[in-house]
């Protein structure tokens, strides 16, 4: 299932382009203690895609606890289903997402963060997004999977969030929840001709328009929750 986000080129964004680094297995030790398909997060740094702490993760009750405050910090990992590598997603977006398929700019992977707005309900289904804006949107772009095809997980550091999460990280009280997913799917450039007025010519000209179309896999890939404490 795909959906579709259009957004002009002048549209202000978070994005970071992935880097080519080589693959490093996960630490069992993080299937072990969260399972596969999950979100998994840290308020004492950032998790070691080789090193799992356990001292890292306060997780009880199906969900990471985390302290709020000025100072607050969250580092996330994502852990992908059992037995997939990232490289199989390539194939699964291609089949899945066709509709902006020719205009294929970059690959991405989605981080999306939620919290619960009045009179809202948390979606009844596993991996569902909400029908809501996340508060915090973190993108990363990629020209293929050469760099990530055999990654079983990769992570979204404070540093990366920090501008869409700080100003909420300082309101926020025990209780509050939040829903984190994990996606994939690609930014796609859909160039068009549209005839605009010209104030100096003061006649209709044929003007090239870019519009960027952002789509997703869903169901989303992994996800987890998140309770301030």
């Amino acid at each position: 299932m795909k959906k579709l986000f259009l957004a002009p080129v002048i549209l202000f964004f978070f994005a970071m382009l992935i880097c080519p680094v080589l693959a490093t297995d996960i630490d069992p030790g993080y299937t072990s203690a969260f399972g596969y398909g999950v979100v998994i997060a840290s308020e004492k740094g950032y998790p070691l895609v080789d090193k799992y702490d356990p001292s890292q993760f306060d997780y009880r009750d199906n969900a990471f606890h985390i302290a709020a405050g000025e100072g607050a910090t969250i580092d996330l990992r994502m852990i992908l289903p059992k037995g997939v590598k990232d490289g199989d997603y390539e194939a699964i977006i291609k089949k899945k997402l066709k509709s902006n398929l020719k205009h294929l700019e970059k690959y991405a992977s989605y981080w999306r963060i939620w919290d619960l707005p009045e009179g809202k309900s948390w979606p009844e289904k596993k991996l569902t997004a909400p029908d809501w804006d996340p508060i915090g949107d973190m993108t990363y772009y990629g020209d293929d999977y050469s760099a990530s095809a055999d990654w079983t997980s990769s992570g979204c550091k404070w540093e990366d969030m920090r501008e869409s999460m700080w100003s909420k990280m300082s309101n926020l009280k025990p209780g509050d929840k939040f829903l984190v997913q994990y996606t994939e799917g690609y930014r796609a450039n859909i160039k068009t001709t549209e005839n605009k007025w010209d104030d100096v010519y003061k006649e209709w000209r044929p003007t090239a328009v870019s519009t960027w179309a952002f789509e997703r896999l869903e169901p989303a890939i992994a996800e987890g929750w998140i309770v301030i404490k």
